[in-house]
C-alpha cells in the first residue's frame, strides 16, 4: 500500500504543483476562459459570475464582466447583455455597448441615443453605420467626415464613406434601370396622360 501511495504521489507531482500554482479564483477564471473559448457561453457566464465572487482583483472582474457581456451578445441574448450593462459604471462604456446591442438588434436610431452622448471617431463611425442600415446615405457619409484626420479610424471612415456613396449610386442606377425597363414593357407608363 505505501509502495502504491509512493507512486501516485510521484506521478502527480506535476498536477499538485499545478494546484499550489493558482489559487481557486485563478482556477475559476481559466475555466471560465477555456469556456468562453469553446463557444459554451451560458456555462462561462455562470463561471465567469462565480469568480468574480470570489476574485478581489478589480482588474481581472472587470475582464470577468466584459465577457459575460459578450457571452450573452454572442448567445444573442440581447435583452440580458442590456440588462447585464449595469454592471458597469463607466457610462461612457454603458452607452457605447448600448447603442451595440441596438445595432445588433436591427435598431439603429436607438442605437444613435446612445453613441451621441459620445464625443469620440469611435462613436462617429458607429452613427455613420447606424444610417446605412437605414440607406440614409447622405447622413452617413457626414458622419464619417467628422472622423479625424490624425485618428486611426481615418482610413476606415474614407473606405465607409466610399461605400456609402457606391450603395447610393448603385441604387440610382438600379432604379433608372428598371424604370427604362418598365418603358419598354409597359408602352405609354413613361407618357404623362392629360
Amino acid at each position: 500500500m505505501t509502495a502504491f501511495l509512493l507512486e501516485v504521489n510521484i506521478f502527480n507531482i506535476p498536477f499538485l504543483l499545478f494546484l499550489i500554482a493558482f489559487t481557486p479564483s485563478e482556477k475559476q477564471f481559466s475555466f471560465a476562459n477555456s469556456l468562453f473559448e469553446e463557444e459554451d457561453y451560458f456555462r462561462a457566464i455562470t463561471e465567469y459570475k462565480r469568480y468574480i465572487f470570489l476574485s478581489s482583483d478589480s482588474v481581472q472582474i472587470r475582464f470577468a464582466r466584459q465577457h459575460i457581456l459578450s457571452s450573452y451578445k454572442r448567445a444573442h441574448r440581447f435583452s440580458d447583455a442590456l440588462d447585464y450593462l449595469d454592471a458597469f459604471a463607466d457610462s461612457n462604456y454603458k452607452n457605447s455597448e448600448r447603442g451595440k446591442l441596438y445595432l445588433l438588434m436591427g435598431k439603429p436610431a436607438q442605437a444613435r441615443r446612445f453613441f451621441s452622448h459620445i464625443a469620440s471617431d469611435t462613436a462617429a463611425i458607429l452613427i455613420g453605420w447606424s444610417y446605412i442600415e437605414e440607406a440614409k446615405w447622405v447622413n452617413s457619409e457626414h458622419e464619417f467626415s467628422s472622423v479625424q484626420e490624425n485618428s486611426v479610424l481615418y482610413p476606415t471612415a474614407i473606405r465607409l464613406i466610399t461605400y456609402s456613396q457606391k450603395a447610393q449610386q448603385s441604387i440610382v442606377t438600379k432604379n433608372l434601370f428598371h424604370f427604362r425597363v418598365s418603358l419598354n414593357h409597359h408602352p405609354g407608363s413613361g407618357k404623362v396622360l392629360y
